[in-house]
């Protein structure tokens, strides 16, 4: 339907994506309820940044090659 998404809806997908994980590690015990609803928290409060941003007229998000795998940080290599 779309054939590229700009920064925010990139960030959407993205959160969503991290939100299903948290969700499955949860559910699998592998993480404690309180500790998956500080996940969420913080990986909503990323994207409200991200909105916020772009809204601005800004490009917040970072080159994915930028992204480290294992844990989802955002690496600036200047």
């Amino acid at each position: 339907m779309y054939e590229e998404l700009n920064c925010f809806e990139e960030a959407l997908k993205h959160f969503g994506t991290r939100v299903d994980v948290i969700i499955a590690m949860e559910m699998a015990r592998k993480i404690d309820p309180e500790d998956a609803y500080q996940r969420i928290k913080n990986e909503l409060r990323d994207v409200k940044k991200c909105r916020k941003l772009w809204r601005k007229g800004y490009d917040p998000c970072p080159d994915y090659d930028d992204i480290e795998e294992t844990t989802g940080e955002v690496i600036i290599h200047n």
